[in-house]
């Protein structure tokens, strides 16, 4: 069957390259190319990778050919795959791409899905009739395996050769309960910082509903999507380098799911301009009681604090059809100032002794920014 793959190759490779050099010659600026999708054995024909790697070698000479300033994706997948990949076109390309969805139950995914994602942590029979709260926990373990199964296939084959990294799609199953809830912009935000924190360069947002590919970009089903806000948070604050901080906090746990990892989850960034922490309180029940000692952005006293919470981790639970849909984002753009006793009711936020305290809502995301005082990481509690 693969007797005329080279001369198809050479001549999709042709298609290629004119849409590499009509882009150019449109002033489109189209800098990133990714050579097929999910070629890695994701789809039930699968593709071997030496094979893959001769259509990438192909695929880049003509594409560069029409434009040289180009950054070339490859497909990624397991180790394997991914070690022979740059041992037979790792000339050829610049960054090795992967579509890491989260799933809280793989039994019903198709073979060729079951391969590339860690073992599930619930059954289709428990998937189908958790409560929200439960599910969010199941999501969070998950998190954290896919977060290990990345490093060893991923981050590890691609030390030391150069190579980017990147995410060109990424989201909780498509007809998943939390799906545009509050409980899908936990998953996206935590897995968004992963990604940043294991070294990637690009990570996609693939927005669909129940494998429909509707676009809620475009055409939001609902009026409040927590999701896009949670990238409008972190989008409008990270800065410079992201790496996570170390809590001092009760681990998540349900019943038979076990423990999972830290029900507060911190993350830390700077620049030169501007340094401050993500927290994220992975606990559906409980607030999370929050102290952050001597922290790096009260170089002036200020400290400009955003919290985002919904009180509805999914759309479909019943309340929800029958109240009108609950939610805050709360950006305070007042000085918290290191006035003792200094409370901001509506943030049940303080700074007291040159320690920032903070109230989280029960799967709320915050972003706490300032001026950089000096360099080195903030710690919380």
């Amino acid at each position: 069957m693969w007797e005329d793959f080279p001369r198809l190759t050479a001549i999709a490779a042709g298609y290629a390259a004119e849409w590499v050099a009509a882009a150019k010659a449109s002033g489109s600026r189209v800098r990133y190319w990714e050579i097929g999708n999910e070629e890695c054995g994701l789809r039930d024909t699968l593709m071997p990778v030496e094979r893959y790697a001769q259509l990438v070698r192909e695929f880049a000479r003509q594409m560069r050919a029409a434009d040289p300033g180009i950054v070339i994706l490859a497909t990624g997948g397991d180790a394997a795959w991914n070690r022979r990949l740059l041992e037979l076109a790792g000339d050829s390309f610049d960054m090795l791409t992967f579509h890491p969805y989260c799933h809280a139950c793989t039994e019903d995914l198709d073979p060729w899905w079951k391969e590339y994602f860690p073992a599930p942590v619930l059954s289709a029979a428990e998937y189908r009739t958790i409560a929200y709260d439960r599910l969010l926990v199941a999501y969070d373990i998950a998190l954290q395996r896919q977060r290990r199964w990345l490093e060893k296939n991923l981050v590890r084959p691609l030390r030391g050769t150069g190579k980017g990294l990147a995410f060109t799609e990424y989201n909780i199953a498509g007809n998943d309960p939390l799906m545009y809830g509050q409980g899908q912009a936990l998953v996206i935000a935590t897995q968004l910082l992963q990604f940043a924190e294991q070294g990637a360069d690009i990570a996609v947002y693939w927005a669909a509903y129940a494998w429909h590919w509707e676009l809620t970009a475009l055409d939001p089903p609902i009026g409040h999507f927590p999701a896009g806000e949670a990238f409008k948070l972190l989008s409008g604050n990270l800065r410079g380098r992201l790496y996570s901080v170390e809590v001092n906090s009760p681990r998540l746990a349900y019943k038979s799911l076990g423990a999972g990892a830290p029900a507060l989850r911190a993350w830390a960034f700077a620049d030169a301009q501007k340094a401050g922490l993500v927290l994220i309180n992975w606990n559906p029940w409980r607030p999370a009681e929050i102290t952050i000692q001597a922290p790096a952005f009260l170089a002036d006293g200020t400290c400009h604090v955003s919290v985002l919470w919904n009180d509805r981790l999914s759309i479909r639970a019943p309340q929800d059809r029958a109240e009108k849909w609950q939610h805050a984002i709360m950006r305070d753009k007042r000085r918290a100032t290191r006035l003792e006793g200094k409370h901001l009711e509506h943030l049940q936020l303080s700074v007291v002794n040159g320690c920032v305290v903070l109230k989280l809502p029960p799967a709320g995301i915050a972003v706490l920014t300032g001026r950089p005082a000096h360099q080195g990481s903030p710690a919380a509690s």
